[in-house]
């Protein structure tokens, strides 16, 4: 067995470096690729735990080192937060079967039910 043959998906296929936030051109691949590790399911319990219990006061910090993936998760939060819809499902629908937590699952739900 190869290496190559462990993955899912054509390792020759093309990937983009840097994600850019008004390109939707491949947007179906970024959110069908775009995996929620526990890391990430743990930062987005407590953005969401703030998120669904707005105050008057409304910001958010995303932080981490250069090629640390704030901005393709910024991209994917701003399509998730509009209910953006790809290939007849929203973004949501792609992000619920990743979730491990019923609690992450609740908080994204209620947080897509209202306009962002």
């Amino acid at each position: 067995m190869l290496i190559k043959d462990i993955f899912e998906k054509p390792i020759s296929r093309d990937i983009d470096g840097v994600i850019k936030a008004d390109d939707v051109s491949k947007l179906q691949t970024e959110i069908t690729e775009y995996v929620l590790t526990d890391q990430i399911q743990n930062s987005l319990l407590d953005f969401f735990e703030s998120y669904n219990q707005p105050r008057s006061v409304n910001g958010a910090w995303i932080s981490g080192f250069f090629g640390s993936g704030k901005s393709h998760m910024l991209k994917m939060l701003t399509y998730l937060l509009n209910n953006y819809v790809v290939d007849n499902k929203t973004v949501l629908e792609y992000f619920l079967p990743q979730c491990k937590d019923s609690l992450l699952k609740g908080a994204l739900t209620k947080a897509c039910s209202f306009k962002s």
